[in-house]
């Protein structure tokens, strides 16, 4: 069982240093966006350090700071600023020898993307949540702010939906 943290014994250093990268990949999952993911984790991080006085230890240090995060990223698309997903690996360089087997490995990136994109953002972050962050079920509820149940039907869903669409894929 892990413990509590409270305010009194973090750092706003600590907590970037701890977090930063895992809340930027998280970011660029759910936006799909370089300059987005980049801007969604500043504010986050702006956020954290505003608020960081508040935090009392109630949840996790985690879960508070996953909800931050997805709070910013749920007012980027209500204000509309989250821009149409784009080359998510603009630096992607080639890895075999064999211009088919890179042609092959490339489609099946696209694929699995644009299958990962097509789930609806309450899909999207329970799967990216508990399949890439590890949270469990139950932080990943307190972190998206619904019960554990309806987290679960969630990331089942999003599986069954990520099957579906990739079912040709598997040929």
């Amino acid at each position: 069982m892990t413990r509590q943290t409270s305010s009194s014994e973090l750092t706003f250093e600590s907590i970037f240093r701890d977090y930063g990268r895992g809340l930027y990949a998280f970011m660029f999952r759910m936006s799909g966006n370089q300059h987005d993911a980049e801007d969604l984790t500043q504010e986050t991080f702006i956020t954290i350090a505003r608020k960081l006085p508040t935090f009392n230890g109630d949840s996790s240090l985690k879960t508070w700071i996953y909800s931050i995060a997805i709070n910013k990223y749920r007012d980027s698309l209500r204000y509309d600023r989250i821009r149409a997903h784009d080359q998510i690996d603009e630096n992607r360089t080639l890895s075999s020898q064999n211009p088919l087997d890179d042609y092959m490995a490339q489609e099946t990136e696209d694929r699995i993307r644009t299958a990962f994109y097509g789930l609806t953002e309450h899909y999207r972050a329970a799967f990216a949540l508990v399949r890439f962050e590890g949270m469990t079920y139950k932080e990943a509820a307190q972190a998206l702010g619904t019960t554990l149940e309806t987290l679960r039907m969630r990331v089942h869903r999003a599986h069954l939906m990520l099957a579906e669409r990739l079912k040709d894929t598997r040929k």
